[in-house]
């Protein structure tokens, strides 16, 4: 007789946790992402290139520990660390897509801190092999914003949407 009155409890327990645990999963898709693209940077950048992504990317939700949406810092694994600084940067930048859910949001370049050039767009300048801190920004121009005459596109909507959880400031 107990049981039959706690099974509508059960049953609304169930779902409540059902839904609970469907929105800590997000909308099923792999969240923030940043990606390699095979297109050249070359010193300018607009907000309406959109190339083709391919491959793993080379930093996940699960590489990311906090978004400061403040200031585009970046606290990072370790290991993301170490893998970014492995990478082959030119001179001339590396490109990257922020992407949420597979969908390009913007593009920019990885830049090694060595280069002179100049870059119109959102920059993440290379970290060094053994480098202590795990923070990286996502930086608007390079050397300094004064080079940029676009608008800024890293405090887009679907991008701090897709880094929902590690978000502060």
């Amino acid at each position: 007789m107990k049981s039959k009155r706690f099974l509508p409890l059960l049953v609304s327990l169930t779902l409540v946790l059902g839904l609970i645990a469907s929105g800590c999963a997000g909308r099923g898709g792999e969240g923030f992402a940043i990606y390699l693209t095979g297109r050249d940077p070359a010193g300018t950048w607009s907000p309406a290139s959109s190339p083709e992504i391919s491959g793993a990317p080379v930093i996940t939700l699960v590489d990311i520990q906090s978004y400061d949406r403040n200031h585009h810092w970046l606290t990072l694994t370790s290991t993301a660390i170490e893998r970014l600084a492995g990478l082959d940067v030119p001179v001339g930048g590396k490109g990257f897509a922020v992407c949420v859910d597979k969908e390009v949001i913007y593009t920019g370049a990885f830049w090694t801190p060595m280069s002179s050039l100049s870059y119109n767009g959102p920059v993440i300048v290379q970290p060094t092999k053994g480098q202590d801190s795990r923070v990286l920004t996502i930086e608007l121009g390079y050397p300094s914003s004064a080079y940029v005459t676009a608008s800024d596109p890293r405090s887009d909507p679907r991008v701090l949407e897709g880094l929902a959880g590690r978000l502060v400031g």
